[in-house]
């Protein structure tokens, strides 16, 4: 996969996931686990919102510090996705907004990618909004919103629990996660992701109304 070359002076070329240097586990888990149903259903539930806000904060620390506070918004065909705070050592002031036609990062103008909607929620509940954020501060669009997240970016659930889930990225597993979900509404998610230099932890809480 290619990235956007402007990257935060701290952070080498990675990312967050499916980055070159990332070691995918010896074990893959088995395709009879994806989709989990309720996962579906979740998914499912946020494309078919016509309306939603999603407030959110961000801790990581590890192999990448960041502490971000932002806004997911959509609106029929209008999206906004707002943050600010601290990622990789540096301050930030992330702006995404797209209308019917364009899609504008910070000030800057290009045509809206077809599977914007699809990059932004699927990259919600299978990675975390932490990674697209960390694409938008180097000028990129939110990952494969061009050409579509399926089946570059898949969930494995365990048996236990449908949102206790492995994070696939080209086939192979690159990190665990956990979403908490109360009635189809995101509360919170926790996620691990190792890398050369250690291990990075991230908690993101969310809002949703």
């Amino acid at each position: 996969m290619e990235y956007p070359r402007r990257v935060p002076r701290l952070v080498p070329l990675l990312l967050i996931l499916g980055c070159a240097g990332v070691q995918p586990s010896a074990t893959e888990p088995s395709p009879e686990s994806m989709p989990d149903a309720s996962f579906a259903a979740l998914e499912q539930t946020l494309f078919e919102t016509e309306s939603f806000v999603l407030p959110f904060s961000i801790q990581a620390e590890g192999a990448i510090a960041a502490s971000l506070e932002g806004e997911l918004r959509i609106e029929g065909p209008l999206v906004r996705l707002t943050a600010t705070g601290d990622f990789a050592g540096e301050a930030v002031d992330l702006q995404l907004r797209a209308d019917e036609r364009s899609l504008f990062i910070g000030e800057e103008e290009r045509e809206r990618p077809p599977h914007l909607k699809e990059a932004l929620i699927l990259g919600l509940t299978r990675m975390g909004i932490l990674h697209n954020l960390a694409v938008l501060t180097s000028g990129g669009a939110p990952d494969h919103s061009d050409e579509g997240v399926e089946p570059w970016l898949r969930v494995a659930v365990t048996e236990a629990d449908p949102y206790a889930f492995t994070i696939l990225v080209d086939g192979e597993t690159m990190a665990e996660g956990r979403l908490a979900v109360e009635d189809e509404r995101l509360l919170w998610r926790t996620q691990t992701v190792s890398f050369p230099e250690g291990e990075m932890h991230v908690r993101e809480r969310y809002e949703a109304r």
